[in-house]
């Protein structure tokens, strides 16, 4: 059986619009050993048949093309878990289709993977596409301030309280993505954070390479008031699923873990000037220095 160095996933639900743009941007790598996987997650917009068409024009520049639909919509995590499952690459790309892979992208991961071989996941700056006002006002652009500035245990801490680490970018060792079980299916809408806090308590290495390897589409569609309502809903039940799945493994790792999980989560009860405060930063406990301390002011934690 042929084993591909890249296999790269795309998660496709109702993205008529932008995911032949996603497949040319994997189509367009410089990098060539790529085993491409495109998931739709039940779409109803003509995207299985516009995803169908380009495999068929497109197929024979990959070792293998693959178009995996389901019969009713299962959530992102699902989505990408059988993806991911099905794949055979040593290294796991999942995109979404409305984001784009950067031509060298994955050409300069593989020469940043030979010199960083103990690396678990990776991830990178990105560009900016679609929306560009949003663009400016996010955060999210260049993960490397965290990796640069945070020790481990503050970057675990970090991500306790909320996610930080763009998927967009992220590649993942598939052997390290067998070990950690896959994605988390009580989180049906998001697929990322769990993941990441899963890999970090579980000691797994996650490194950031200082290049550009993705595009982020920042978008921002006029939808009527029912269906905001109906987003907000979904929303606010996957964060709170999200953060009872952080909770249980923290109970899995932590002796007082509920005590360590509220006070990460609720940060800004804790003063920097409190004997609280002071005493867990001398025990070097939960090191809370990486959100107060002014040597991190500037990194918009």
């Amino acid at each position: 059986m042929n084993t591909p160095f890249y296999s790269v996933v795309v998660l496709c639900y109702n993205t008529a619009e932008t995911v032949v743009e996603t497949l040319e941007s994997i189509k367009g790598q410089t990098f060539r050993d790529i085993e491409l996987i495109i998931c739709d997650d039940a779409s109803a917009d003509g995207s299985v048949e516009i995803c169908r068409r380009w495999i068929e024009d497109n197929g024979d520049r990959f070792s293998r093309a693959l178009l995996m639909t389901a019969d009713r919509n299962r959530g992102t995590a699902a989505n990408a878990d059988r993806g991911c499952r099905e794949a055979r690459g040593q290294w796991l790309k999942v995109i979404a289709a409305d984001d784009c892979l950067l031509p060298t992208g994955l050409e300069e991961y593989k020469h940043f993977i030979d010199s960083h071989a103990d690396s678990d996941i990776l991830f990178s700056k990105m560009t900016a596409m679609g929306d560009m006002t949003m663009a400016e006002h996010s955060s999210i652009l260049d993960t490397g301030k965290y990796f640069s500035r945070l020790t481990r245990r503050q970057l675990e801490m970090r991500l306790l309280k909320g996610n930080f680490l763009p998927a967009a970018s992220a590649l993942i060792r598939r052997d390290c993505y067998d070990r950690l079980g896959g994605y988390e299916m009580s989180v049906a809408l998001m697929e990322d954070w769990p993941f990441w806090v899963k890999a970090i308590l579980n000691g797994c290495v996650l490194r950031f390479y200082d290049g550009y390897t993705a595009a982020y589409r920042f978008s921002q569609h006029s939808i009527s008031m029912s269906e905001m309502h109906e987003r907000r809903k979904a929303y606010l039940k996957t964060d709170r699923a999200a953060h009872d799945f952080v909770l249980r493994l923290l109970r899995s790792k932590h002796r007082y873990c509920d005590w360590y999980y509220q006070l990460t989560y609720y940060h800004r009860t804790l003063q920097p000037d409190s004997m609280l405060w002071r005493a867990l930063y001398r025990m070097n406990v939960l090191n809370p220095v990486y959100y107060e301390d002014k040597r991190y002011k500037k990194i918009e934690l």
